[in-house]
C-alpha cells in the first residue's frame, strides 16, 4: 500500500512540477527587481522535497519503498536516452549545427576529461580509495560534467548569434556524457569483477539496436496516437529494464535506439514518438529530481567539500576548454567569455547519478550523487548570472565594434 501511495505522490508532484515552478510562484512579484529574475530556480527545489520524503527526511520514500519503484527509474532513464538519440536524425540537422559539432564535442570530451583526471587523484589520495572505485567514480562525474544545457531560459539579454552558437552546443553534446557512461558501466567494478569489457559495450549496441529495429518494424504499421503510446513505453520498459537487468546504462541503450529510429523509421512514427517524448520530458526530469533528492546520503563534511571543489574545477574546465575549442568560431574578443555561457548543467548529470546509485550501492555511488546534486543546485544560481554576464560582455564588444 506504501508503495502505491508513493508512486501516485510522485506522480502528482512531477505532473503539477512539470507546469508550475514553485520558486517561481513565490517571488512572482519581485521578480521585476534587478538580478533577481535570474536567482529564480527551474525546478532544483525537487531535489530538496525529494531529500525531505526520503530516508533521511520523514522516510515516505524509504529504501524498501524505492526498491520496488526500481521499474521508475529505468523507465525515466530510457525515456531520457531515446529522446536525445531520436533528435539526431542525420538528414536534418541544420548546417551551422553539423558545423559546429566537432567543436561541441570536443570541448564537452576535454571538460570531462578535465575534471575526471583531478577527480581520480582527489580521491586515491585524499579518501585512499582503490584504483577501480576511484576509476569508476571519476569517470561518472567527468560525465556529468561534460554536458551542458545551454542558456538558461531566465537570460533574455545579448547577441542573438551567440545564443545560437551556445544552443547548438547544447544539442549536441550530450552525446559525450551519455557515451562515457555507457562505457562506464561495463567495468569490472559493475560487473562481479567480470574484465570482458567490449563484450558488455557490444551488448549495449546490440540491445540499443533491437529495441530500435522493433519500433522501426511496428512503426511500418499504419497506428493512431495511442498506438505510438503504447509502443513508446514498449520500447522504454524493454530497453531501460533490460539495460538494468545486465548492469547497463539505459540512457545508452536507448539513444542508440533513439538514433535508429530517427534514421531509419517512417517519418510518421519518428515524428509522433518525438512529440510524445517532448511532452513528457519536463515531468520525467523532475520525477528524477524527487527520486535523487530521496536517494541522496549527503555523507560527510569532506564529500561536501570535494562537491564545492568539483564544482569550481568543471567551471574553470568550461571556461578553458570552450574558448580554445572554439576559438574559429567566434570573434577573439569573445572566447574569453564564452565558456561562461555553457555553465548549467543538463538533465543527463542527474540522470547519470541515479543509474549508478541503481548499479551499485557504496560509498562511491552516493559520492557521487552528492557531488552532482550540490553541483546542480549550485550552478542553478551561477549559472544564469555567468550566462548573462558573457552576452552583456558581447553585446558591450559588438558595440565597441560597431562604433569603431
Amino acid at each position: 500500500m506504501k508503495l502505491v501511495l508513493a508512486a501516485v505522490l510522485l506522480t502528482v508532484l512531477a505532473f503539477f512540477g512539470s507546469r508550475v515552478s514553485v520558486i517561481q510562484l513565490l517571488l512572482a512579484r519581485i521578480e521585476r527587481i534587478p538580478g533577481v529574475r535570474h536567482l529564480l530556480l527551474t525546478g532544483t527545489e525537487f531535489v530538496l522535497v525529494g531529500l525531505i520524503l526520503g530516508t533521511h527526511g520523514i522516510g515516505v520514500l524509504d529504501e524498501p519503498t524505492l526498491t520496488g519503484l526500481a521499474p521508475g527509474f529505468g523507465l525515466g532513464l530510457a525515456w531520457i536516452g531515446l529522446l536525445f538519440g531520436i533528435q539526431w536524425d542525420v538528414r536534418r540537422l541544420p548546417p551551422a549545427t553539423r558545423a559546429i559539432i566537432p567543436a561541441a564535442l570536443g570541448q564537452a570530451v576535454l571538460t570531462g576529461a578535465f575534471v575526471a583526471i583531478g577527480t581520480h587523484f582527489l580521491l586515491r589520495l585524499y579518501l585512499g580509495w582503490d584504483d577501480e572505485s576511484s576509476l569508476v567514480g571519476a569517470l561518472s562525474l567527468g560525465a556529468a560534467a561534460s554536458g551542458t544545457a545551454g542558456i538558461p531560459k531566465s537570460v533574455r539579454a545579448g547577441s542573438e548569434g551567440l545564443q545560437r552558437l551556445l544552443r547548438s552546443i547544447a544539442d549536441v553534446d550530450g552525446l559525450v556524457p551519455i557515451l562515457t557512461f555507457g562505457l562506464v558501466c561495463c567495468l569490472p567494478l559493475l560487473h562481479d569483477g567480470d574484465t570482458r569489457f567490449w563484450i558488455w559495450f557490444g551488448c549495449s549496441i546490440g540491445l540499443g539496436l533491437a529495441v530500435g529495429l522493433v519500433v522501426t518494424v511496428l512503426g511500418t504499421y499504419r497506428l493512431s496516437e495511442d498506438d505510438h503510446l503504447v509502443i513508446l513505453f514498449g520500447a522504454v520498459l524493454l530497453g531501460g529494464g533490460a539495460a538494468l537487468q545486465l548492469s547497463l546504462s539505459p540512457l545508452l541503450v536507448n539513444a542508440i535506439a533513439g538514433f535508429l529510429v530517427a534514421n531509419v523509421a517512417r517519418p510518421r512514427t519518428c515524428s509522433a514518438i518525438r512529440r510524445l517524448l517532448l511532452e513528457g520530458d519536463r515531468a520525467v526530469y523532475i520525477l528524477f529530481l524527487l527520486l535523487a533528492g530521496a536517494l541522496w546520503n549527503p555523507g560527510s563534511n569532506q564529500t561536501l567539500g570535494l562537491a564545492l571543489l568539483y564544482i569550481g574545477v568543471r567551471m574553470f574546465g568550461k571556461w578553458l576548454t570552450a574558448g580554445w575549442a572554439l576559438r574559429k568560431w567566434i570573434p577573439a574578443a569573445h572566447v574569453r567569455r564564452v565558456g561562461l555561457g555553457l555553465i548549467s548543467y543538463d538533465g543527463l548529470a542527474v540522470a547519470i547519478a541515479i543509474n549508478l546509485q541503481l548499479l551499485t550501492q557504496s560509498p562511491m555511488a552516493d559520492l557521487v550523487t552528492t557531488v552532482v546534486l550540490v553541483g546542480v543546485v549550485i550552478n542553478e544560481l551561477l549559472a544564469p548570472l555567468l550566462a548573462a554576464a558573457a552576452l552583456r560582455g558581447d553585446v558591450m564588444s559588438s558595440r565597441v565594434e560597431g562604433s569603431a
